[in-house]
């Protein structure tokens, strides 16, 4: 924070403060006359600028927790997976969860964040068919593309069965459930139905034929 004289009796108060969510820092900046005038400016200022930080370091403690806090900046509806994930949800989750569970799902979460990206919260429910069809064109994809040595694993592409399908579902509804139970972003929680997997026909396996003493020998 700075007082210039840029003139006779004429001063510019200006005040410069580091944004602790990392987004724009805050800057104040007006013309004053008088030097008397430019102090109290200047405390004013310096006022104002302190009640900034405190606020956006409490959403930034919020946020750590799970908790979504948003300011006038970011309008709720506008939120994106992606940074909901960042922002709110794993943090929560890294408390929360058991370190094996959130390995787990890190391949899964990956495939979400690159399939949905900055779509809005609002808008996924409505998108979960289309997502699902492009996971059976595409068919499985692999996370890690190289092995512990570092040699590129060469893997063929197969397709994804509707369990796999299940499983990255599961997941989107916990996240999504959670953006509405904990973070109470959304209003409702997203209906995101699993496929049914059909049950074979009673009497469609065959019996099964155990090798005789002799064809053992």
């Amino acid at each position: 924070m700075s007082i210039h004289e840029h003139g006779p009796g004429r001063y510019t108060v200006q005040i410069a403060k580091t944004d602790p969510l990392g987004e724009r820092p805050l800057r104040l900046c007006k013309r004053i006359e008088g030097r008397h005038t430019a102090e109290k400016q200047e405390a004013m200022f310096l006022s104002e600028a302190d009640e900034w930080v405190s606020k956006r370091k409490l959403i930034k403690q919020a946020q750590s927790r799970g908790i979504a806090i948003h300011h006038p900046s970011t309008p709720i509806k506008s939120i994106g997976f992606a940074d909901f994930l960042e922002r709110t949800y794993l943090p929560w989750a890294r408390v929360n969860h058991d370190p094996h569970t959130l390995a787990a799902r890190s391949g899964t979460l990956m495939i979400l964040i690159a399939d949905l990206g900055s779509t809005p919260l609002i808008e996924i429910e409505i998108r979960t068919n289309n997502l699902i069809a492009k996971w059976r064109i595409e068919g499985c994809r692999f996370t890690v593309e190289k092995d512990s040595l570092g040699r590129v694993l060469n893997r063929k592409s197969r397709p994804i069965s509707d369990a796999g399908i299940n499983e990255r579902l599961k997941i989107l509804r916990a996240v999504l459930g959670h953006a509405h139970s904990e973070a109470q972003i959304l209003d409702h929680r997203p209906r995101i139905n699993l496929i049914k997997v059909k049950r074979a026909a009673l009497g469609a396996s065959k019996m099964i034929r155990y090798f005789t003493a002799e064809e053992r020998v």
